[in-house]
């Protein structure tokens, strides 16, 4: 595909304003940017699109960027089942009673150093997810071990690897 100058153009400001806003006093380094500049960079501009429209959410700002895009994939996979919803845990308390809000489930999310999603059809309980932030891509570090919680994190690890293999 052939891209304007313009597109072009707009692609590298947006790629330099998203990676100062994430890079920007977080103690990384020269190199952690470059990587991340030459992965967005890869990108075709729908997905770069899709991307920079996302990257915005009600996750709290002190959450790594890498970690708001998976569990952002997490909540698209969840929520995308209009059966299905989250109730909210802090470390020790509930924080947000089950729900398809997405933008009061991620303003709790991050609030404590682990976040609990314990995910609902109806009032059956499926199971839980427990992350744990500031593991990065490592953030979805538990769940209840069933084929169908299984199924619901699948797309937000194809995320995580991908992103672990990036150069």
């Amino acid at each position: 595909m052939t891209y304007t100058k313009e597109q072009i153009v707009d692609r590298q400001t947006r790629l330099l304003a998203a990676l100062a806003e994430v890079a920007g006093g977080k103690g990384f380094t020269d190199g952690e940017i470059m990587g991340a500049a030459h992965t967005l960079a890869r990108m075709d501009l729908d997905q770069f699109q899709a991307a920079w429209d996302r990257r915005k959410s009600d996750l709290p700002d002190h959450l790594p960027f890498i970690e708001g895009r998976i569990i952002g994939k997490l909540l698209d996979t969840i929520l995308a089942d209009p059966k299905l919803k989250i109730e909210v845990w802090d470390e020790v308390e509930l924080a947000v009673e089950a729900t398809r809000d997405r933008a009061a489930i991620e303003k709790e999310t991050g609030a404590t150093g682990s976040t609990y999603y314990h995910v609902f059809r109806g009032k059956t309980r499926l199971g839980f997810i427990w992350l744990v932030h500031g593991n990065v891509e490592d953030v979805i570090s538990d769940l209840t071990d069933t084929p169908e919680m299984h199924a619901l994190i699948a797309p937000a690890v194809q995320v995580a690897y991908s992103i672990g293999e990036a150069p």
